[in-house]
């Protein structure tokens, strides 16, 4: 696909995958903004509710992997799509929930569905951007995410003495659906890249895409087992290959490694 020349349509680019990021991180870290109002006003325990929180992280994680093998079949926009509507759809559920179960099951949804936001983010920079343009943007993208838990801390409280806690979840849910729209509107149609075969050869290093799962896995473990040779703890020398082997997956949509990467 030909890239992105026009200052002004790299900047609308820009501004639309921060938006939509900034979108996603409100709609997920809500929940843990509000979880001890929620303690005071159900009576259920700090504990029984972070069960929530715990449950999503692990579908998160479980949800790259599915994300991965969808990457390759379905565009980035039609993705960033499904995943909207389930959060959306999620963050209207979640306060009718009437016990920790069903918030549990709920959260572990929005948990997958969040898997189907930043992935296809880098996937449409990867693809419309050049390199000096892909790491401009990515770093400004992923300012959303900081601006959205400035504002999911910021207007919670004011939600919560206004309306109540399910007054949050709703308000997310509410700026789903307005990003929801505007993502469909804006958005670039980026074909999936199952549609074509990878020329590796001659492609430039942000770029490369692997399409052998094999060799994604014995890149993988070559990275952790070299990171048992250099100085730290265990944590941090995993830290350092994962960070390490997803730099080298910007231009693929999704990767089987970030679930791994993710429980590291």
């Amino acid at each position: 696909m030909t890239k992105l020349k026009d200052r002004r349509q790299i900047s609308s680019l820009t501004v639309l995958l921060a938006v939509a990021y900034m979108v996603s991180y409100m709609t997920r870290i809500n929940f843990g903004a509000v979880v001890a109002e929620m303690e005071l006003s159900t009576g259920i325990s700090r504990g029984a509710l972070s069960m929530s929180l715990t449950g999503s992280f692990i579908t998160y994680g479980l949800g790259q992997i599915i994300c991965g093998i969808m990457g390759d079949k379905i565009s980035p926009k039609r993705m960033i799509t499904i995943g909207l509507i389930m959060t959306v759809g999620m963050n209207c559920l979640l306060p009718f929930c009437q016990n920790p179960w069903q918030m549990l099951a709920v959260w572990c949804v929005n948990g997958f569905a969040q898997a189907f936001m930043w992935p296809p983010i880098v996937r449409m920079m990867t693809t419309l951007l050049e390199p000096d343009d892909y790491k401009r943007a990515v770093a400004k993208v992923s300012w959303g995410s900081s601006i959205g838990t400035i504002l999911i801390y910021l207007l919670s409280p004011v939600v919560i003495t206004t309306v109540g806690w399910r007054g949050v979840f709703f308000g997310a849910a509410g700026l789903g659906v307005v990003m929801l729209f505007l993502w469909n509107w804006k958005a670039i149609d980026v074909q999936p890249s199952g549609e074509k075969k990878a020329d590796i050869e001659g492609t430039a290093a942000e770029y490369v895409v692997f399409k052998s799962q094999s060799t994604d896995a014995v890149r993988f473990v070559n990275l952790l087992l070299s990171g048992t040779s250099s100085g730290g703890s265990v944590s941090e020398r995993r830290r350092t290959s994962c960070t390490a082997f997803v730099s080298g997956f910007g231009g693929r949509s999704c990767s089987w490694s970030g679930g791994v990467c993710l429980c590291l």
